[in-house]
């Protein structure tokens, strides 16, 4: 579980803000709009100094990220086991293997959870994760709905499936409709 109790102003005004200037930028040339980077507490070779939004301190990131948004197959609002509202991501299955690999090589040290190249959070890794995730905090339901909508909005599998879905559903209604 991933809990981000004194981030939510801020992380969700941030994703908020987001989507209108990524729906800009090609789609060729589009970098990951959501990034799970490891992250350490000291600096090291190799490691890339970063600030952290919520709460503000420095990590140290990795240079590659261990998932992105494209192994996000769904995000969607949830209550966590005190009733809050929280954040329940989906991975695509692998996205889980890589959340999983992640999670068991680097359990108590940071996971830097980056949207349009910001740090926002980076939380301890206390538990393995897989094929969920969930972000819990003092968030609003109508901050945990913005966070929903900004990680659904990309190109998710969940989204492309509804699309078809319903273009599926249109034609057979206008099949249906020609042949009265």
């Amino acid at each position: 579980m991933i809990s981000c109790s004194y981030t939510s102003c801020l992380l969700l005004a941030c994703i908020a803000c987001l989507p209108h200037a990524i729906a800009e930028e090609p789609a060729s040339h589009a970098r990951p709009r959501v990034e799970f980077r490891r992250a350490e507490n000291t600096p090291a070779a190799g490691l890339t100094e970063a600030a952290v939004l919520m709460p503000p301190r420095k990590v140290y990131l990795h240079a590659v990220a261990d998932a992105t948004d494209h192994d996000i197959a769904e995000a969607r609002t949830v209550l966590d086991r005190t009733s809050s509202p929280a954040v329940l991501i989906l991975f695509t299955k692998d996205g889980a293997k890589k959340m999983e690999r992640l999670s068991n090589q680097h359990q108590d040290r940071p996971l830097a959870i980056i949207v349009d190249g910001r740090v926002i959070v980076a939380p301890e890794l206390r538990t393995t994760l897989s094929h969920q995730a969930m972000i819990t905090g003092n968030f609003t339901q109508r901050e945990i709905d913005a966070m929903v909508a900004f990680i659904n909005s990309g190109d998710k599998p969940a989204a492309r499936e509804a699309s078809a879905r319903a273009g599926r559903e249109r034609a057979e209604q206008r099949n249906a409709a020609d042949s009265r």
